[in-house]
């Protein structure tokens, strides 16, 4: 599986790559690709976390990072490729400084509509998270098909399908709730981006090079600034 999960992230890699150069002219940053299931956000089917959150232990380089979700592998390449450019956005979005989201990243405003559909993107509206919903445009749908390696495309969506909910119980037994393991907050403690994560992680903020706090502790100093590490 880890094989599977690696060839899946080197071909997002590539897409990445080729979508950056086709539809931002390669001014975007390259990110860390993470591959990780979506059971707190059960809609979605990636996200951008803003903040360069993870760093290369040699170089001490700082990353952004985009999640793409395994679950929604069994549907199409047009999908897959919809979900990398509309994460685009976001980080295209953080790195100028447009504010494209509101309601804690969720709500997607008439700025994220304005840079999906010069980016490649259709957005379609909704009352509750406004323009979140996007596809592919013509020119970037021509540009998938004329581009994308269909077997490795073959390989990521054919080993991974959406899960119907667990219903082993017999007749009459009532299902237990699973218990979820609680994500944790973390805040920079002068621009105030948040992330989340697991209990005790040490984040770095990329643009304060603050370490990111614990959005729920009371009375928590600020730390001291990051050192940088020169790289070789």
């Amino acid at each position: 599986m880890q094989a599977l999960i690696t060839q899946a992230t080197e071909e997002i890699n590539r897409l990445f790559g080729l979508f950056n150069q086709r539809f931002y002219n390669g001014e975007l940053p390259l990110p860390v690709v993470n591959i990780q299931p979506n059971s707190a956000r059960r809609n979605a089917k990636g996200w951008f976390t803003p903040g360069r959150c993870w760093q290369d232990k040699v170089s001490g380089e700082l990353f952004y990072c985009i999640t793409i979700c395994p679950e929604f592998f069994g549907q199409a390449a047009e999908t897959i490729c919809a979900t990398i450019l509309h994460e685009m956005v976001h980080l295209h979005c953080h790195i100028n400084r447009i504010r494209d989201t509101s309601r804690q990243q969720a709500y997607h405003n008439a700025e994220f509509q304005l840079m999906a559909e010069t980016h490649g993107l259709i957005a379609r509206r909704s009352e509750k998270n406004g323009w979140s919903d996007t596809a592919l445009n013509r020119e970037a749908a021509d540009f998938v098909r004329e581009n994308v390696r269909q077997e490795a495309i073959n390989l990521i969506y054919g080993q991974f399908d959406q899960q119907p909910e667990d219903d082993d119980s017999e007749a009459g037994e009532e299902l237990k709730p699973k218990k979820r393991k609680k994500k944790l907050k973390y805040i920079c403690p002068q621009c105030k981006e948040t992330v989340e994560g697991r209990k005790n992680i040490r984040v770095i903020c990329g643009d304060c090079r603050l370490e990111f706090v614990d959005a729920d502790a009371e009375g928590t100093e600020t730390p001291e600034l990051f050192k940088e590490e020169s790289s070789l």
